[in-house]
């Protein structure tokens, strides 16, 4: 009975690793620069307890936030820039051209319009923090609701002189009749861990790095 029972468990996850490989086969065929070199090495596949609702506004703010990151980044950028060229221009003593007058308000208007644009900008990135950490709460499930498939491969490059390994994380629904695109599991790793770590910092610059890290 105990090798029955345990044979049964083999076959199970066999069958699953199968339904997998053969998902993730037909996903990477239209994304591999050569799928005809594709070659599995290993597959694991982990029961999933991700509420997948929340999980897709997560990703869909987590994007729109990195854009604000980087648009504030920009605007801090633009913001220096503007100021180290109002120090070029700005009067002295001794000489204030006509051509360094009209410079210095030039660029001095700049800085204006960026630090308006700053102004305005930071409120929008307090707001979809504060979304984030309502909905990171309630990340995960209690019930089964997929599978998180773990993928190693390889194929060859674009140029196809050399073979290349891949590293990917995959999830599937419970069928196995539909899985994601995949994601490189180093970024997935990451991913997760900014979501386990949100709701417990209020560092905003270790958010940012993390969030522009990942997109």
């Amino acid at each position: 009975l105990l090798l029955c029972a345990f044979a049964v468990v083999f076959v199970s996850c066999s069958t699953n690793e199968e339904k997998a490989e053969k998902l993730i086969k037909e996903t990477l065929n239209s994304t591999l620069y050569h799928p005809e070199s594709y070659e599995p090495i290993s597959t694991r596949v982990d029961s999933a307890f991700i509420n997948f609702e929340n999980l897709a506004k997560v990703v869909e703010l987590f994007s729109e936030l990195g854009d604000l990151f980087q648009k504030q980044r920009e605007y801090k950028q633009k913001c220096k820039w503007a100021e180290s060229s109002m120090s070029i221009y700005a009067p002295t003593r001794y000489y204030y051209s006509e051509h360094s007058r009209v410079q210095y308000n030039q660029h001095k208007q700049e800085l204006e319009e960026y630090q308006e644009k700053l102004n305005k900008i930071s409120p929008k990135i307090d707001v979809v923090i504060t979304q984030l950490k309502e909905v990171t709460k309630n990340i995960y499930s209690d019930d089964f609701t997929g599978w998180i498939v773990s993928h190693r491969f390889k194929s060859m490059n674009g140029a196809n002189t050399m073979t290349l390994p891949g590293n990917m994380v995959f999830i599937c629904d419970k069928e196995f009749s539909h899985c994601g695109s995949g994601i490189n599991s180093e970024d997935f790793n990451k991913f997760f861990n900014l979501i386990n770590n949100f709701s417990k910092t209020e560092d905003v610059e270790e958010l940012k790095e993390g969030i522009l890290e990942i997109m």
